[in-house]
């Protein structure tokens, strides 16, 4: 008998191995992940001042202003729980908290940035604003969802997650949905993030994405916080809403108290207002004398922007003392990149060499670069060897820098990079450096505005890797110093010689050291020695002022 069950057992056993294999394989691998899904460490809450809630999810901190909710094994339900997050009240306070941060005594400066979206009206206005560190700005918005882009502000209260409108309550508001590869058709290509009090897109601003939103009455709020003597700017692009707005407005005298008013109508949206009644509407503002500036943020579009006094094309340089030097035929300039040591320590060895004792040099910078920096670019400001140009808000690369034809966002580039060292350096600048040519459209817009356009450059090292030795990237420094001096004289010969046949004192061939790059500082001095040699003295390779000497 016992012999009949081994020899069934082995029977089975060999039929049914291979399935029981699998199911094994498979239910182990069904426990380990169950086990693991288990163990995700639970949310956790603590409370912060009865605001905000601290929740954890696999061992990441993260601060939200959120319910309470448990993990219960079900990522929809973790969906769910930061949903109900979002549509969390605000505080009563944000009013009281405002005015906390304003000045007790004195002229008030406030933007009221109503439908602040991504924050870029804050970004756009510390760009171009004189002074506009001075303002304290309050944004208004009411998708949650776009709180973060708004968290790295300085002089700014805070993002109210409340609606623009003539009356405190609440009402039903449509919001944009996150994206997603399968809504792009609907957004027709855009995603602009925001909601909306009224849709006249509904494959946009779908029903289901409406979300009940307190409301408040600006004009009861501008009249209660401010009073004649502030300077308030008031920047109103609310997505239909603004008509309701103004007509209050307008009825309780709100307008006395602002001193700059930015506008976006939006005549599209179904918001009851009826072509007549809108055109009424602007009447009564003109008649009022109620002046308004057209808000387009998506272009950007902002009016006379470059005339905000003091102007950033009224204010030109004045000469610096130099000795003019005849038969020069190559100038020198600096690329200051966004390394603020290597540009320093660039500069100083540039400026300490013998042959720059008696010669003015351009020095480029990028207007990140001056609002990171303003003490430096003050420093080199007064250095009367040193004339200051710009090269732009930021570096790019190639292919982006060249592509980008966005005339309006270029001009608004220029705009912003010259305010910036206005505001560092009390003077602005007539020069400019391109990072690659090639670039029609920004260079039109440079030409239109009455930009000097530095070239022909030849630049250390050279912007296409294809001028250097095959070799030169498997070479040590004492190797690729001579090879990139080679390079340099090998680019820089031809453009001299053209020039010596017909000078033109505005393309003066132009050496660009380009600071972001060791090799540069490293090969700086030993390039410069050349200039002491009768080889260039032979050549006509003799240096001359960066700009013109007038006196």
């Amino acid at each position: 008998m016992t012999s009949f069950l081994f020899e069934l057992t082995k029977s089975l056993c060999r039929i049914f191995f291979v399935p029981g294999l699998v199911l094994s394989i498979i239910l182990c691998v069904a426990s380990f992940y169950q086990t693991n899904y288990n163990n995700i460490p639970e949310i956790t809450e603590t409370v912060d001042n009865g605001k905000l809630w601290s929740y954890s999810i696999s061992g990441r901190k993260t601060w939200a202003p959120v319910h309470k909710f448990a993990w219960k094994n079900d990522a929809q339900n973790l969906t769910d729980a930061l949903k109900t997050a979002d549509m969390e009240k605000p505080p009563e306070n944000f009013e009281e908290v405002f005015r906390r941060k304003l000045p007790e005594k004195g002229v008030k400066k406030v933007f009221l940035d109503c439908g602040a979206n991504t924050g870029s009206t804050y970004k756009m206005f510390h760009d171009i604003w004189p002074g506009a560190e001075e303002f304290q700005m309050i944004s208004f918005e009411i998708d949650r969802k776009l709180r973060p882009y708004h968290v790295s502000f300085v002089n700014h209260t805070s993002v109210v997650p409340m609606a623009v409108s003539s009356t405190n309550g609440e009402m039903k508001a449509f919001m944009e949905a996150p994206w997603t590869p399968l809504n792009t058709k609907s957004f027709k290509g855009r995603k602009w993030g925001g909601g909306n009090l009224f849709s006249h897109d509904r494959k946009v601003f779908r029903e289901q994405d409406k979300q009940t939103v307190p409301t408040f009455d600006l004009s009861a709020f501008v009249t209660r916080n401010f009073n004649v003597t502030d300077y308030v700017i008031l920047k109103l692009d609310i997505e239909g809403a603004e008509y309701d707005v103004i007509d209050k407005m307008l009825k309780d005298g709100a307008f006395r108290l602002v001193d700059k008013f930015y506008l976006e109508f939006h005549p599209w949206q179904p918001n009851g207002w009826s072509k007549f009644a809108i055109e009424k509407l602007k009447k009564r503002l003109k008649q009022k004398k109620i002046a308004w500036e057209d808000w387009e943020m998506e272009y950007p579009l902002i009016t006379n922007v470059e005339k905000f006094s003091p102007g950033v094309f009224e204010n030109p340089p004045e000469p610096k003392p130099c000795l003019p030097i005849t038969g020069g035929s190559i100038r020198l300039a600096i690329a200051v990149g966004m390394n603020a040591q290597k540009a320093f320590r660039l500069v100083s060895t540039i400026l300490a060499h013998n042959t720059t004792r008696y010669i003015n040099i351009g020095l480029f910078l990028y207007r990140d670069f001056i609002t990171a920096y303003p003490s430096l670019v003050r420093q080199w400001k007064n250095e009367a060897r040193l004339v200051i140009g710009v090269r732009g808000d930021s570096p790019k690369p190639r292919d982006y820098f060249l592509k980008y034809a966005f005339e309006q966002e270029h001009f608004m580039m220029l705009v912003s990079t010259l305010r910036q060292l206005l505001e560092v350096t009390q003077t602005t600048t007539k020069n400019y450096l391109l990072d690659f040519e090639g670039n029609s459209m920004l260079e039109n817009v440079l030409k239109k505005n009455g930009m000097i356009i530095n070239g022909p450059n030849v630049w250390i090292p050279p912007k296409n890797v294809n001028k250097l030795p095959p070799d030169y990237f498997t070479k040590e420094n004492i190797h690729k110093i001579p090879r990139l001096l080679q390079s340099t004289y090998d680019q820089i010969k031809p453009l001299v010689d053209r020039w010596r046949k017909s000078p033109d004192l505005s393309r003066v061939p132009t050496i660009v050291f380009d600071s972001d790059f060791d090799e540069t500082w490293i090969s700086s001095g030993f390039f410069l020695d050349y200039f002491t040699t009768e080889h260039s003295a032979e050549n006509n390779m003799i240096l001359t002022n960066f700009q013109r000497c007038y006196n």
